[in-house]
């Protein structure tokens, strides 16, 4: 099976309403569990306006790697109830956190294409003019994302100039790679969203081009790649399904109509 050519046929379809996304989505399920090499993979999407840039919101800003472990520190401050030391408080941030100001290394996605149908739509009172769904193929192993997780947060806390000695040999290679991370979470609207993480790496777009990453003493910045920078190379696929902009109202008012994708219901506050 070449993983290269059949991925490709399916996400050049575009998307003109919820069966039509329903029916990609199940094509891309089927296809990934019939990936005949024992390894575990994962479909995850995201939804976006068609000219998103695929990179932590915070990561784009200017000071990010001056300010990470501040930004941090300053949240556990004012949230003493979560743990510095468990990824799930990293995760947390990010994902309740409307403020860009104290946003994370990570990128929110879903397992559910539907929900990111929904978030790729744009608002009820102002839809986007133009939408994508990025969907992403990748081997998943929860025992290597989570010591990647530990590894990542290991680096949150560390200022721009790393110390790279308070790193082992594998946590060094973690932070080498970009990984994704479902949480176990008790959190309702992460599970209402089916969420799950990409957690950025240590590593720069230009060494995602060559696939030549070392490890830096300093931290840096990327966007998302399509098939490196986890640590490994893998044979997934990272895609994007284009949405019909004209479609883009009925699939709306349809998605609306449904409880389980009502943009109300996916945002509430957990109880």
């Amino acid at each position: 099976m070449d993983l290269k050519f059949d991925y490709p046929k399916i996400t050049s379809k575009i998307i003109k309403s919820v069966d039509d996304c329903i029916k990609v989505g199940c094509e891309l399920e089927k296809l990934a569990c019939d990936v005949s090499n024992r390894k575990v993979f994962k479909c995850f999407f995201r939804g976006d306006k068609a000219d998103a840039v695929l990179c932590s919101h915070f990561m784009q800003r200017k000071d990010f790697v001056k300010r990470e472990h501040l930004v941090f520190e300053d949240w556990i401050k004012e949230n003493p109830c979560y743990d510095q030391n468990d990824f799930i408080s990293l995760a947390i941030q990010q994902h309740y956190c409307d403020n860009t100001k104290k946003g994370t290394r990570l990128l929110d996605f879903s397992q559910d294409i539907l929900v990111a149908l929904r978030f790729a739509c744009g608002r009820t009172d102002n839809p986007n003019s133009d939408a994508k769904i990025t969907v992403d193929i990748s081997q998943y192993d929860e025992k290597q994302s989570a010591r990647a997780a530990d590894a990542l947060l290991k680096l949150v806390k560390q200022p721009e100039i790393i110390d790279l000695s308070a790193f082992d040999k594998d946590e060094l290679n973690s932070i080498k790679g970009d990984y994704f991370y479902v949480i176990d979470s008790s959190m309702e609207r992460i599970v209402r969203q089916k969420g799950c993480f990409l957690l950025f790496g240590n590593l720069t777009d230009e060494e995602l081009k060559t696939g030549k990453i070392r490890v830096h003493k300093t931290k840096k910045v990327h966007c998302l790649s399509e098939n490196i920078g986890r640590g490994e190379d893998y044979p997934g696929y990272i895609g994007t399904i284009h949405v019909d902009p004209g479609s883009i109202d009925s699939i709306l008012k349809e998605l609306e109509r449904s409880k389980s994708y009502n943009i109300d219901y996916l945002m509430e506050k957990d109880k």
